[in-house]
This record gives C-alpha cells, sequence and structure tokens, in this order.
C-alpha cells in the first residue's frame, strides 16, 4: 500500500479509520473541481507558459468555464496576478515544475512502504542553489 507523505500522522494516529477512507468508493469529494486548485493550475500554468501572464490567465479562464458561481474570478486574477509579480521580484528562474521527488528507504521497509512527493516549483537561485516552492492556502 502507498501511503502519501502528508497523510503518515493520519495513519499513526488511527489506522483503521485511515482504511475506511481508502475504500470509499472513487469519485468522492476527494477529485471534486476546486477554484483553489484551479488556480493552483494556473499559477504552475504560469510558469510552464515560460512567464507569460496573459497565457496563465487565458488558461485560468477557461478552467473557470466548469465552474457554475464565476464570482471569485476576479479575484483569483488579482491572486494569479500577485503571484506572478512576487515570483519576479525572487528573481530566479524556474528549474522544473511539478517535479516527483521519491524517497530511497532502508531494504526491510521498502517492500511495504514507499515515500513519494510533489514539489510544484523548484528554482534555481542566483547563488546557483535550489530552492523549492510549496503552494498553500494564506492563512488569514
Amino acid at each position: 500500500m502507498k501511503i502519501p507523505l502528508r497523510e503518515l500522522e493520519q495513519v499513526r494516529q488511527d489506522p483503521q479509520a485511515y482504511l475506511r477512507k481508502r475504500e470509499r468508493p472513487k469519485g468522492d469529494d476527494f477529485f471534486r473541481k476546486s477554484k483553489y486548485r484551479t488556480l493552483q493550475r494556473a499559477a504552475l500554468y504560469y510558469h510552464n507558459a515560460k512567464g507569460d501572464l496573459d497565457k496563465a490567465k487565458e488558461y485560468l479562464q477557461n478552467a473557470y468555464d466548469k465552474f457554475k458561481d464565476k464570482r471569485s474570478l476576479k479575484d483569483d486574477f488579482e491572486k494569479l496576478e500577485n503571484y506572478a509579480a512576487a515570483f519576479e521580484n525572487l528573481g530566479n528562474s524556474v528549474f522544473k515544475v511539478r517535479d516527483r521527488l521519491t524517497l530511497i528507504l532502508p531494504e526491510g521497509i521498502s517492500r511495504d512502504l514507499s515515500i513519494t512527493a510533489e514539489i510544484p516549483r523548484l528554482d534555481l537561485t542566483l547563488q546557483d542553489t535550489q530552492s523549492g516552492c510549496s503552494l498553500r492556502s494564506q492563512q488569514a
């Protein structure tokens, strides 16, 4: 069984509840459309489009066509613009987008468990070192 790193603490606290959650039929609320996830994808699309903000906005606009309520589109355009401006101010270059990280575990554990993660954006900094970016919701 593969367990995402972000869920390890949940498994440790209540393994039975975790298994019940995993055994739910597919198509449940986990994979529903999300405006926040759509905004995250638009931010990553901005990097795939070589920093073209207009293309990222067009991507966001097209993705919003799937939602009934489009009132937050204007706010999400502003968030995307702020994200692009903040990235430009960093002065970094994008090395990879959506890079998968796999941790190699000791042989005794690796037969039963694997740990993988996705790094949304991996940057090259001016000092020729790498830095990662986490796209999370902001706390109010």
